[in-house]
């Protein structure tokens, strides 16, 4: 039984390597034995274990289990900085019965030894150490193994801080861009997070009083127009958030604070809210007087060049175009052929006739109307036009009688 469960064991659960396996013995005619199981190497072809399994076996001890059997798994996983990251994080939190603190220095010299392997392969490309890289894990299996069962989480801190180093380089370089050219000659990052950022931030907190400016005294109003000047050179401000409680605050733009000083430490000299607004307003109010100073500079710069006049040449009038009147030639009436088309007397009498002298005549006028024009035979006269609108069932009945009327 303890043959087959170490059998198992080394398959990972797999029931055809097993099979495979005791096939194997069987047609060797040998019996299955813990000796010869742990001589095999089987079950570890293309078998890889998960990130937390690999933690697992580097924190838990085993007696049957030798070392190299926890370099074959790391081998096996191939990323050893997630490894080397999840063993930082949670080494400390590790029940292990060392009295003095030797077992965590030597554990920190490991992880020391990796971040310089890995390094110089990354930036030196030297690649012949890459088969030292799995022995600082092994190194804390033999430091920080137990036999309980450890209690592992995923590591987070490494990423938050690798994030929160980007922010700070970002913040950093925008800073140095924003700062006027007379003092970004003389300043660098290393010299602004060492020996400017931290008096400035708290040359920029002077102590005013809560009252209105006009009456500062000389040495306050001296006191703020030296921290204007300041901020307006490293082109810092307040600016106002909400907190998560819904309090608004004003917080420096862009805070310099993060880049020298922890998280968890507390300010001591904290101005309060009406001097930060006082001060963001003074602020706003320089920027403003110093872009209006610069844009009538520019103006007068502009107004004392001479710019050159350009001769003015008159344009040319267009002569009047006379055109004289064309005499106009009566044409002769041509039919298809060609011919001239000769008109008789009879036939200019009658187109001169006049239309109005006939009985009856219509004219179209444009337009709509329901009326019916209604036309009466008595005899040889006609009776006068009349005009009247009527309903459809009276113009059906007008049809059919003047119908009749005509036929008698």
């Amino acid at each position: 039984m303890a043959a087959l469960s170490l059998l198992c064991e080394k398959t990972c659960n797999d029931i055809r390597s097993c099979l495979s396996t005791l096939q194997f013995l069987h047609r060797c005619k040998k019996e299955l034995k813990i000796s010869d199981l742990e001589g095999l190497q089987i079950g570890q072809k293309d078998m890889q274990k998960s990130l937390f399994a690999v933690w697992q076996d580097v924190f838990y001890y085993k007696e049957k289990k030798p070392l190299s059997n926890v370099l074959s798994v790391l081998q096996a996983f191939g990323d050893y900085e997630k490894v080397n990251i999840g063993l930082f994080e949670n080494y400390l939190n590790i029940k292990f019965k060392h009295r003095n603190l030797d077992s965590v220095w030597m554990g920190s010299e490991w992880l020391c030894f990796a971040d310089i392997i890995q390094q110089q392969i990354a930036y030196q490309q030297l690649f012949f150490l890459m088969p030292y890289l799995p022995y600082p894990a092994a190194a804390f299996h033999v430091l920080f193994a137990s036999n309980s069962y450890p209690h592992i989480s995923y590591p987070t801190a490494f990423y938050e801080n690798k994030v929160k180093v980007s922010q700070m380089n970002n913040t950093l370089t925008s800073l140095i861009k924003d700062i006027t050219s007379s003092l970004k000659t003389f300043l660098d990052s290393a010299i602004l997070l060492t020996d400017v950022f931290p008096f400035l931030v708290e040359i920029i907190k002077p102590n005013l009083r809560p009252v209105n400016t006009q009456l500062y005294s000389e040495r306050e109003k001296n006191e703020l127009k030296r921290v204007i000047e300041l901020m307006l050179a490293f082109n810092l401000n307040y600016r106002q958030e909400r907190s998560q409680e819904g309090t608004y605050n004003y917080v420096l733009d862009p805070n310099i604070e993060e880049l020298i000083k922890f998280s968890d430490i507390k300010t001591k000299n904290v101005l309060t809210y009406s001097a930060k607004q006082m001060i963001a307003r003074e602020v706003e109010m320089e920027q403003m007087r110093k872009g209006d100073s610069a844009s009538d500079e520019k103006a007068k710069k502009v107004s004392k060049e001479k710019v050159p006049r350009k001769e003015i040449i008159p344009e040319k009038k267009p002569e009047p175009k006379i055109f004289q009147k064309k005499e106009i030639v009566d044409k002769p009436v041509l039919d298809f052929f060609g011919r001239q088309v000769t008109t008789t007397a009879k036939e200019d009498t009658e187109s001169n006739k006049d239309p109005r002298d006939e009985e009856i005549w219509f004219h179209f006028k444009e337009g709509y109307s329901n009326a019916v024009w209604i036309i009466k035979k008595f005899g040889k006269y006609n009776s006068k036009i009349r005009k009247h609108k009527f309903n459809p069932l009276e113009k059906v009945k007008l049809k059919q009688w003047y119908r009749r009327s005509l036929f008698r």
